[in-house]
């Protein structure tokens, strides 16, 4: 299992609190769809499948994006 580090958990805390919250969770969404609709597809359809993980790849890039932001912020703040 992954562990979600600290600052990371209130990263995605703090982007919730700021109203991409719901950017998120459509990108999760969006993911699992994806790899569902991967996991459908014949094993000999690469370049479907290739075309899915480029997909699910930029989502990954948004919701780091999203996330490093918030972490950044974090960074600035001492407790």
């Amino acid at each position: 299992m992954i562990k979600v580090s600290d600052k990371r958990k209130r990263a995605v805390w703090l982007a919730f609190e700021n109203g991409e919250g719901d950017r998120l969770v459509e990108i999760a969404q969006e993911h699992v769809k994806l790899a569902r609709m991967a996991g459908e597809l014949p094993i000999n359809d690469q370049v479907n499948r290739q075309i899915i993980y480029t997909k699910i790849e930029a989502l990954r890039a948004e919701r780091d994006a999203i996330i490093d932001k918030y972490t950044e912020v974090d960074d600035d703040v001492e407790d």
